[in-house]
């Protein structure tokens, strides 16, 4: 749910012609999903991915570089998810791993 939230937030303050499907696709999904305690607009998102057939549990945050006066840094968004647990960090190394091989 705070996905979507966030979601609706870069469509009012940011309008871009991909968001409000991204928005509705969204929508779907968190109607599915059980609600959580956290406001709409926390720092960080506590979720789970599927990664080949398992569940990982993140922790993820987006960092926004908001400047009135530059339009493009007002834009730049970078997504970070760490792993929640030592079974997602196992599920992580193992991914580096075999990008490296």
């Amino acid at each position: 749910h705070q996905v979507v939230a966030a979601l609706r937030h870069e469509l009012f303050h940011h309008p871009h012609p991909d968001l409000p499907s991204l928005v509705q696709r969204a929508e779907l999904h968190a109607a599915k999903a059980p609600s959580g305690s956290a406001g709409p607009y926390e720092p960080v998102i506590c979720d789970t991915i599927r990664v080949g057939g398992r569940a990982v549990h993140t922790i993820t945050t987006v960092m926004r570089f908001d400047k009135p006066s530059d339009v493009t840094m007002a834009e730049l968004r970078v997504e970070l998810m760490f792993p929640a647990d030592e079974a997602a960090e196992r599920v992580f190394r193992e991914l580096v791993e075999a990008l490296g091989s």
